[in-house]
C-alpha cells in the first residue's frame, strides 16, 4: 500500500500534469504548425511574412462557432471555413466568391464584419450581403522557386508535426511517471527542467520557421537565379538550398517529440571530450616518465 500511495498514485499525478502541460504546447503550436503546410503550398502571405489559406468570421465569448465561425477568444474554429485563392502577386480572393452566405456556411452574415485567418489574424471585412474582400497589403503567393525540388517531402513533413506532437504526448507522460517511480523528486525535477526546455524551444522554432524560410529563400533566389554566374557549382548550391527547408522542419520534429537527440549529442560530446582529457593526462605522465619528473 505504501509503495502505491507513495510512488505509483504520486508518479501517476505527476504524469497527469505533464500530460497537460503538454496538451498546451500543442494548442500553442497549433497555429504555427498551420503556418508551416501553408509555406510550401500556394497561400496568401501579409506583410509581415505569415502565410494563411482559410477565411472566418468571427464569434466571442462563450459562443460555439460554426463551420465558417472563429471565436476570437479561444481561437478555435468550428470548421473549415472558406478557402482563399488567387494568382501570384495579386490580391486573395475567397472561394466561393459568393462568400460568407448561408448556402456556403452554419450561419449567413448579415451586417458588416471583420474576416480572419485560421490563425485569428484580421484579413479583410464583409458587407451586409456576407460577400468578402481581403485587405490591401495581403498578397497571393506560390512556395518559393528556390525549395521546388523537395517541396513536396517539405509539404508532408510539415504536415505530419501534428503528428509527431501528438505522440509525443504519450512519451512525454511516460517520462514524468518513469522519472518519479524510479528517482523520485530528483529525477522528476530534471524531467521537468528538460520539458520547459522542449516547450520553449519548440515554440520559438516553430515561429521563426516562415521568417528564416523567408531570409533563406531570399539568398537562394540570389545564389540560383542566374543573376551570377556560378559555373558548375550552381547546380550544387540549387540542391544545397533544397535540403536547408527539410533538415529545418526534422530539426522541429526533434524538439516536438522530446529532446532525445540533443542529450545523446551532448552525451556523445562529453565522453569524447572526457577521453580526450584522459588521453592529454596520460600523454603528460608518460613525457613526465620519460623525463625522470
Amino acid at each position: 500500500m505504501g509503495d502505491i500511495f507513495g510512488g505509483k498514485l504520486t508518479g501517476g499525478i505527476f504524469a497527469v500534469i505533464g500530460l497537460i502541460v503538454s496538451v498546451i504546447m500543442v494548442g500553442i503550436l497549433a497555429g504555427p504548425f498551420g503556418g508551416l503546410v501553408s509555406y510550401f503550398s500556394p497561400a496568401a502571405e501579409d506583410a509581415e511574412g505569415n502565410r494563411f489559406a482559410r477565411a472566418y468570421v468571427g464569434v466571442s465569448g462563450n459562443t460555439e462557432p460554426g463551420r465558417c465561425q472563429i471565436n476570437t477568444d479561444t481561437n478555435r474554429a468550428g470548421g473549415s471555413g472558406l478557402g482563399l485563392t488567387g494568382t501570384a502577386g495579386a490580391l486573395p480572393t475567397i472561394s466561393p466568391a459568393t462568400g460568407f452566405v448561408a448556402a456556403n456556411c452554419d450561419n449567413a452574415v448579415g451586417a458588416v464584419s471583420s474576416i480572419y485567418n485560421e490563425q485569428g489574424a484580421v484579413i479583410g471585412e464583409t458587407d451586409d450581403a456576407g460577400v468578402g474582400t481581403i485587405t490591401t497589403g495581403i498578397v497571393w503567393k506560390q512556395p518559393p522557386a528556390a525549395f521546388s525540388q523537395l517541396n513536396f517531402l517539405n509539404r508532408i513533413l510539415a504536415t505530419l508535426l501534428a503528428l509527431v506532437a501528438a505522440i509525443g504526448l504519450i512519451m512525454k507522460t511516460k517520462s514524468a511517471y518513469d522519472s518519479f517511480s524510479q528517482g523520485g523528486f530528483g529525477d522528476l525535477g530534471k524531467t521537468v527542467m528538460v520539458e520547459v526546455t522542449t516547450l520553449v524551444l519548440a515554440v520559438v522554432a516553430v515561429n521563426l520557421a516562415p521568417t528564416t524560410l523567408n531570409i533563406l529563400a531570399g539568398t537562394a533566389q540570389t545564389y540560383t537565379s542566374g543573376q551570377y554566374d556560378f559555373n558548375f557549382v550552381g547546380l550544387i548550391l540549387k540542391i544545397v538550398f533544397a535540403i536547408v527547408p527539410t533538415m529545418l522542419l526534422i530539426g522541429i520534429m526533434g524538439l516536438i517529440s522530446g529532446m532525445q537527440v540533443q542529450k545523446a549529442a551532448i552525451s556523445g560530446v562529453g565522453n569524447l571530450a572526457g577521453r580526450a582529457r584522459g588521453f592529454a593526462g596520460g600523454g603528460r605522465r608518460r613525457m613526465g616518465m620519460m623525463y625522470g619528473r
